[in-house]
């Protein structure tokens, strides 16, 4: 696709072809079909809600959070970013479950990221957010044990991988990235944590939770107790800039900036242009 944006660009650079300006954004357009950076912001849980029991997905694409079971524990301030969402770590179906899931990853693994705030106390295991596989012994995790933030990769065989201590009653920014089936990283509040290799066959994720581990329809387990706020989900890795970006800046995401291809093309429709004149 990258030699179509290419061959486009260079239709334009032949002297014969009269550029006008009103055919700048057919040139942009052409441009902007392959050029931009790779990677979407997929689920965006802000979890401003304050009332019912829908945790809404402010990304655009409609992933929003359903409450399984009785009445989510909203407060309206407070929270890392705005509003944010309590629990008790007591009750067998007290998580926030996607209603739809968008694909992840078609053959082979594809990089995601799983970005979230939380506040706690206690040093049980626990988990704040889970991407599901649809099988009940492998999923994709941030959880947290003796107070400890820890990125987790299970297929049959749990590998994990730990960071600092959080279980400070402070609210910690925790981002798990998953760059491939050897390669995982921790970030915690902006900085860079230990890199895992060891291998974990990938597993396609169906679903994505928090407040617990959801590794069914019927119930849940290692339930969270505390507090969660601003999830976040990226269908790719995001960098070290980025991650003390979503740090740094409570409630933001990461959007994609336009790839020095798209720039080029850019700079080149308007210098036609101008020329044209």
């Amino acid at each position: 696709m990258v030699d179509v944006a290419c061959n486009v660009c260079s239709r334009f650079r032949d002297p014969s072809f009269q550029m006008k300006s009103h055919k700048l954004p057919l040139l942009l357009s052409a441009c902007a079909l392959t050029s931009l950076s790779p990677g979407a912001l997929l689920l965006h849980w802000n979890l401003d809600d304050g009332t019912g029991t829908t945790a809404a997905d402010s990304s655009g694409n409609g992933y929003d959070g359903g409450y399984l079971t009785g009445t989510p524990a909203w407060t309206a301030t407070g929270g890392a970013s705005g509003g944010y969402v309590s629990f008790d770590g007591t009750d067998t179906n007290e998580a926030f479950r996607t209603t739809s899931f968008p694909t992840i990853s078609g053959a082979g693994f594809t990089p995601f990221t799983i970005s979230t705030w939380v506040r706690f106390t206690n040093t049980g295991n626990k988990t704040p957010a889970v991407l599901r596989t649809g099988a009940n012994s492998s999923y994709y995790s941030i959880k947290t044990q003796s107070g400890v933030a820890r990125q987790v990769a299970r297929n049959t065989t749990e590998v994990v991988n730990t960071a600092g201590a959080v279980n400070d009653g402070e609210w910690h920014h925790i981002v798990a990235v998953y760059l491939g089936e050897s390669s995982r990283q921790i970030f915690v509040d902006g900085v860079a944590g230990p890199e895992d290799t060891m291998n974990v066959p990938f597993l396609v994720p169906t679903g994505f939770s928090i407040g617990a581990l959801d590794r069914s329809a019927s119930s849940v387990v290692d339930e969270f107790a505390g507090d969660i706020d601003d999830v976040q989900l990226y269908d790719h890795a995001i960098s070290a800039a980025d991650a003390a970006y979503l740090f740094n800046n409570a409630g933001s995401a990461v959007v994609p900036e336009p790839s020095t291809g798209w720039m080029a093309c850019l700079a080149l429709g308007l210098g036609l242009v101008r020329r044209r004149r």
